[in-house]
């Protein structure tokens, strides 16, 4: 049944500290996913993205694709255009997979290989 929610998961929080600064990736996120073998996940820039799609990956035994690890190269360089496409789009040819980022140059090819979409729509206080 492709309707049957697989993972639904309430006030999970993310911690990262550095000494004595606590910075909250996650802060009381809840949500619904049902079964899918492409999901794509979007949001803002400090939202979790990452560290919920490695959990949806880990919990569903699906590819976790990290489109910010495709797009930055060493001494953080960008991956020209038209080799970041590329790189995606050989990635999503293979078999179940959850990707996370936000790269406009890529969002043509990822969400039309992607049967769900996730968008982290947090307040922007949580985000910073």
């Amino acid at each position: 049944m492709l309707d049957k929610i697989t993972i639904e998961t309430h006030s999970l929080t993310k911690i990262y500290k550095t000494g004595k600064v606590e910075f909250r990736a996650l802060n009381n996120v809840s949500l619904k996913i049902k079964k899918g073998d492409f999901i794509a996940l979007m949001g803002p820039s400090g939202s979790g993205k990452t560290t919920v799609a490695a959990r949806i990956a880990k919990a569903l035994d699906l590819l976790h694709i990290e489109l910010d690890s495709i797009h930055w190269l060493p001494n953080w360089t960008e991956l020209p255009d038209d080799e970041f496409r590329a790189q995606v789009a050989e990635k999503i040819t293979l078999d179940r997979w959850v990707a996370d980022g936000n790269y406009k140059v890529v969002r043509d090819i990822l969400w039309r290989r992607a049967d769900t979409l996730v968008w982290l729509d947090l307040p922007r206080p949580a985000v910073h």
